[in-house]
């Protein structure tokens, strides 16, 4: 398991747009979004920036803060569709089990 703080201090959940629905969820101090592309950046005591990851324009789809106990959304109350999908209604950060 990480340690909070030895990747940065915050937690956020990716989804990529791959046509899988895959989320990744990634530490950092800083976001920065440039021409499209998603960049998670580490800031180190010293002030030296460090990337943790980044994605390309188009590889992602959208970002939200997430809860380091389970991985969902921290500041979504209801979300009633999948991002993409207006004919679903499943809550796409739980499984249907859950939403049922």
């Amino acid at each position: 398991m990480i340690e909070r703080g030895q990747y940065g201090n915050w937690y956020y959940g990716i989804r990529l747009d791959d046509g899988n629905e895959t989320e990744v969820n990634v530490h950092g101090d800083e976001l920065e979004f440039k021409d499209g592309s998603l960049i998670v950046w580490r800031i180190k005591d010293d002030g030296t920036r460090l990337v943790n990851v980044a994605f390309a324009p188009g590889q992602w789809a959208y970002l939200f803060a997430a809860s380091l106990l389970d991985g969902h959304a921290v500041a979504v109350e209801h979300w009633c569709q999948t991002i993409g999908d207006p004919a679903a209604t499943s809550h796409p950060f739980t499984t249907d089990e859950e939403t049922d």
